[in-house]
């Protein structure tokens, strides 16, 4: 803190606005004059979500992401992660809800509520998380003879000492010297019991196990669910509230490229935000269920069927079954309708079957169709009979868990 005075804080903000230098201003000249740096805090660890995300009293309306919404230990890089999940998930929302405002203010609200309650259940999840990791890190000193602890009750006691700051940083600084012997003793010339015990024990925690010191997250990073109640799971499992599992898929169109069935989603060329359907070849489409569907949408939402062949099939039979064509030359690839195969002739038939065999208990829960977001996080599955009602509660941020 002595260090970072008011005023280099100032020059640091000046600097980081318009890229370096000690005369600091824009290209037309203009300077930053009016940059006050309030107070300069040391920084501690903290764990914390906030209690509001979005304050409806004001307008407009005050909506926090990133590291105004939540702090964690710095173990894991959930900071760094949960933030930008945060941007993914009010990006479209934010898009619709503007754009509807004035027409549907009860669709707006809706829509960036939603953003509220499934971003605090994932900070909420990952705060716990962090924490926990940050504890397991504090194992390694532990092991070494250093507690952790004992550094925050030595800093509170050197600064409650009645003397100067002089002596208060020469006696915190020979009290942190005395600490440091300890691991003097791990020294291997120092042939001694307790040094010996000391490295194994830190070699039993930096094991292979990665029981300790874990860097990688798949399932909260990758497999996490906004279904209420529903932790973070497997990635590649296909449920509602999760996104949707990654298969590499071919365009159909000769000299197709390929792409993920993460990236079908974002938006379209005409910048609305794409929702889209993902059925399989075999499947009835229902073009009438389908144009329904795209009738309940709002202004600045989209809707795209995509069709998923194997590669096995012969090219006749990759054109999908539907009730009524609707198709046009030249669609393919298109805002509205696109088709792909499925080059390892297994892996989205697979995620299907798994789907089926855990949640077809009625007829109409078969994964006919799948509908997604456009942060590819899925909506609904089951069959096109109920896709009208499901684009129309999805564009205001809703799950629908048959």
């Amino acid at each position: 803190k002595k260090c970072l005075r008011r005023k280099k804080c100032e020059m640091f903000v000046r600097n980081a606005i318009c890229g370096g230098g000690i005369d600091v201003g824009d290209k037309n000249g203009v300077t930053l004059d009016d940059i006050e740096v309030l107070d300069v805090k040391s920084w501690t660890m903290d764990a914390t979500v906030a209690n509001v995300v979005i304050d409806e009293e004001r307008a407009p309306r005050i909506i926090l992401a990133g590291d105004a919404m939540h702090a964690f230990p710095p173990a894991g890089g959930f900071g760094m992660n949960t933030g930008i999940q945060d941007a993914h998930n009010l990006a479209w929302k934010l898009a619709i809800a503007i754009q509807n405002e004035r027409d549907d203010d009860a669709l707006s609200s809706s829509l960036l509520n939603s953003y509220a309650n499934e971003r605090k259940k994932i900070a909420s999840e990952n705060k716990t998380l962090s924490v926990s990791n940050y504890e397991r890190v504090l194992e390694i000193p532990r092991a070494l003879g250093l507690e952790p602890r004992a550094l925050d009750a030595l800093v509170f006691a050197s600064n409650a000492l009645p003397v100067p700051q002089a002596l208060k940083s020469f006696a915190f600084e020979k009290i942190l010297s005395a600490g440091r012997m300890q691991t003097v003793l791990l020294e291997n010339d120092k042939k001694n019991p307790l040094g010996e015990y000391r490295r194994e024990a830190v070699k039993r925690l930096c094991g292979t196990s990665g029981e300790t010191l874990k860097l990688k997250f798949l399932n909260e990073e990758l497999g996490f669910s906004y279904a209420k109640g529903v932790k973070a799971t497997n990635p590649n499992v296909l449920a509602v509230g999760k996104r949707i599992p990654h298969c590499a898929l071919i365009n159909a169109d000769e000299g197709g490229g390929t792409i993920s069935t993460i990236d079908l989603g974002g938006s379209n060329s005409n910048f609305e935000c794409q929702f889209f359907a993902i059925t399989s070849s075999s499947v009835n489409v229902d073009e009438d269920a389908l144009e329904e569907a795209r009738k309940m949408l709002p202004k600045g939402a989209a809707l795209k069927l995509v069709v998923v062949s194997s590669s096995s099939d012969k090219k006749d039979e990759k054109q999908p079954k539907t009730t009524t064509t609707t198709k046009k030359k030249g669609d393919n690839g298109g805002d509205n309708y696109a088709i792909y195969t499925d080059p390892s002739n297994a892996a989205w038939t697979s995620i299907l079957e798994e789907y089926n065999a855990k949640n077809t208990s009625r007829a109409d829960d078969v994964a006919e169709v799948i509908l997604c977001r456009p942060d590819a996080h899925v909506a609904f599955v089951g069959s096109f009979a109920h896709l009208p009602n499901a684009a129309r509660d999805a564009t205001r941020g809703h799950l629908i868990v048959r």
